[in-house]
């Protein structure tokens, strides 16, 4: 099978990016597939994480926005005439299906239905920004061959928009080596330090989880335009020590197996690779109850807390009770372990190869 995939780049270490190099690992080493992945701006850049050398990289060096974009997409396309051709979202869905090349057309979807409305901004003018993006991608959605969400939450708004519309969740590969000890005094959080993210109200709740378990530590790793703004929060609230912020690694699994809970407050976010994969460490966690993603990784109360987004004294006195109760944080560790088998890499590449195939 030829398969294109179309990213801006790889050199991010989002979970988008994460997932498509390990899918596409998959899919050349396992099943013998011909991958490429087209990209518009990677200029150069290593792939953040590890990609199989039979993947073929074809960076067109033009953002999307230019109309030049799209006749060299459309160029490559024709030279590769792939079986199937996957967006990940980004301004090359609006035309894809215009390509002559004999492709399937299929887009995933690493975001929610409400993305555009939480990026930075507020106010009419933001929210009719948001409003036009997002009709534009409903538009672009229902004409693509196959347009599939990440969770079940999703889907049910996209089912009546986009009539080719399914569902299938991120996986995580879950490397050797056993899972966390949840002994040590220390908590994870993982992401971007961007504004969705929302990692100023994480760090709030630290400074009252501080007040009561000074010796305890939260980590977070990640790069992004808040980090200034981020560690001069830190600084302010005294907190110096006892918030730590680290550059991304991509042997994200060694910390969290160094790690004693998860902690997510994003406000919005398509799933949450970051949740599946503290799940498959053995972590507990406590995280906003947002629209998407948590709710169908976590089980509240058994493997982990769901609290009201910007519900800060909730969500300390959450992490306050995994930190007092050794015996429930091991508990709920075990039981968010048992449950990340529904996020394999066997369950979801099978849904994967079952979509294509359907399509071909």
């Amino acid at each position: 099978m030829k398969i294109v995939y179309i990213i801006h780049g790889l050199y991010n270490s989002g979970g988008m990016e994460r997932i498509l190099t390990e899918k596409a690992n998959v899919f050349v080493s396992e099943f013998g597939d011909e991958v490429t992945i087209i990209t518009s701006e990677q200029k150069g850049r290593k792939p953040f994480f590890p990609l199989d050398g039979r993947v073929r990289v074809i960076d067109l060096g033009v953002n999307y926005h230019l109309p030049r974009f799209h006749r060299l997409l459309t160029q490559t396309l024709l030279e590769l005439r792939p079986d199937i051709t996957v967006s990940l979202c980004g301004g090359e869905i609006h035309r894809l299906n215009e390509i002559p090349d004999g492709s399937a057309k299929v887009a995933e979807l690493h975001f929610s239905h409400a993305r555009y409305y939480f990026r930075r901004g507020k106010g009419l003018i933001h929210n009719l920004v948001a409003k036009r993006k997002t009709r534009k991608l409903e538009i672009a959605a229902a004409k693509m061959d196959a347009f599939v969400v990440l969770t079940r939450r999703d889907l049910k708004t996209w089912t009546g928009i986009a009539p080719k519309a399914c569902q299938i969740y991120n996986f995580v590969d879950i490397p050797q080596g056993e899972p966390s000890s949840l002994d040590s005094k220390h908590c994870i959080s993982i992401g971007r330090l961007i504004p969705a993210k929302n990692f100023g109200e994480m760090i709030q709740a630290w400074a009252l989880v501080a007040r009561v378990h000074p010796d305890w530590v939260l980590d977070i790793y990640g790069r992004g335009s808040m980090k200034r703004k981020l560690q001069k929060q830190i600084d302010e609230l005294g907190l110096c020590g006892k918030v730590l912020l680290h550059d991304p690694v991509s042997d994200v699994w060694s910390r969290l197996r160094e790690s004693s809970c998860f902690i997510f407050t994003s406000l919005n976010e398509g799933m949450g690779i970051a949740l599946i994969e503290a799940a498959g460490a053995g972590l507990p966690a406590v995280s906003y109850d947002i629209d998407c993603g948590p709710s169908e990784i976590i089980e509240d109360g058994v493997s982990g807390y769901l609290v009201s987004p910007h519900d800060i004294q909730g969500l300390a006195r959450k992490i306050c009770t995994l930190i007092e109760d050794e015996e429930l944080r091991r508990s709920m560790g075990a039981s968010a372990l048992k449950a990340c088998g529904r996020f394999s890499k066997e369950a979801v590449i099978t849904k994967w190869r079952e979509l294509f195939e359907k399509l071909l």
